[in-house]
């Protein structure tokens, strides 16, 4: 331990040697493949097509097990006669609706007579671009992930998606961010920063990027108080050659820079959009408030543009956390930090 959240005064030799490993924290570079032709700035990134490995659908347990959850693919769905679908498909009750977004609704319900969340897609763009992801979330097992259970559909054009997930709570790191009663220390942040690189460090170690991690899609479990991220709609495998461009972007201002210019993703694309989360976190602020979504992908592309900077506590620790998001969002991916070396800097300033 170098020094405490919570302490006033820092050591110039502690301060270096942060720093230094700050500098070190980039191991394994992902290649970034070759651009495409057209480079226009606006909503391009690329979507995984190829079906989830290893996704079976057993008969649904008469007891609810986590051992034993039923796990469709959106191939054997929609292959299969709807009264079979009918047939297997878990007892699934809407109580009281917690969230709301573009493409649907997320709601407190009961599913086999346990308390999950449960999301309902309406949009048919919604289904087309997400149901790959969200499946791929199936495979995901992490203390700091929301669990996903089930994707149901049926291949009709008044189909809905129904998603069951685990049930963290209402509350998400936006609202707290947006609460000024909720106080924010540099001990909270770190904790809370930690919890959200462990998840990545998981997804990136199977080789999944997240593509959409910001303080609305980290939930803060009402029980633990450890974040979990969330909502996997953009979720895309590293390396698949089946990619193509796709309308399911994340969220502008959040989005790294190569992902603007038509470059493929990687891992870093998800510490970039870390940086800017860890920068809200101390600011309070909406990064880019107020500013079109169109001017803001041309000033971070061709400006190396970036939310703008108050601190004003000048103290070691906060210039510390500073230099960490400054350098997450670096706009050359290969001088971003990974996941695995950030929480090794944090593991020395806890």
């Amino acid at each position: 331990m170098l020094f405490s959240p919570l302490s006033p005064n820092i050591s110039k030799s502690a301060l270096t040697s942060i720093r230094r490993r700050l500098s070190n924290a980039s191991p394994r570079i992902c290649p970034t493949p070759p651009r495409r032709s057209s480079l226009a700035i606006n909503s391009i990134i690329y979507q995984n097509r190829g079906p989830s490995a290893n996704l079976t659908t057993p008969t649904s347990p008469a007891v609810f097990n986590f051992n034993e959850l039923p796990r469709k693919s959106v191939t054997e769905i929609t292959n299969s006669p709807l009264s079979a679908i009918k047939n297997r498909r878990p007892s699934i009750r809407l109580e009281k609706l917690i969230g709301a977004g573009g493409f649907g609704k997320v709601y407190a319900g009961r599913w086999n007579g346990r308390k999950v969340a449960i999301k309902k897609l309406k949009k048919k763009t919604a289904r087309d671009e997400c149901i790959t992801s969200e499946e791929y979330a199936l495979n995901f097992s992490h203390p700091n992930i929301v669990r996903v259970f089930w994707v149901d559909t049926i291949d009709s054009c008044e189909a809905e998606t129904i998603i069951v997930m685990e049930y963290a709570g209402r509350k998400n790191l936006q609202h707290i961010i947006d609460n000024y009663d909720e106080v924010l220390p540099m001990n909270t942040r770190i904790r809370y920063l930690t919890d959200l690189l462990k998840a990545l460090e998981y997804m990136h170690s199977k080789d999944f990027v997240h593509l959409d991690v910001k303080p609305a899609n980290i939930i803060i479990d009402s029980v633990t108080d450890t974040c979990k991220l969330g909502d996997f709609g953009c979720v895309q495998k590293l390396g698949d050659s089946h990619s193509v461009e796709s309308n399911v972007v994340g969220t502008y201002a959040y989005r790294a820079p190569e992902l603007f210019r038509g470059q493929y993703p990687s891992d870093k694309s998800d510490i970039y959009s870390t940086g800017i989360s860890m920068w809200q976190m101390k600011e309070r602020r909406v990064p880019y408030e107020n500013v079109h979504h169109h001017i803001i992908a041309f000033k971070v592309v061709s400006q190396n543009r970036r939310p703008s900077i108050r601190l004003l506590d000048s103290s070691e620790e906060e210039s510390i956390y500073k230099d960490i998001f400054t350098q997450c969002w670096q706009g050359d991916p290969k001088s971003r930090p990974s996941a695995k070396g950030l929480l090794d800097v944090l593991s020395h300033i806890n």
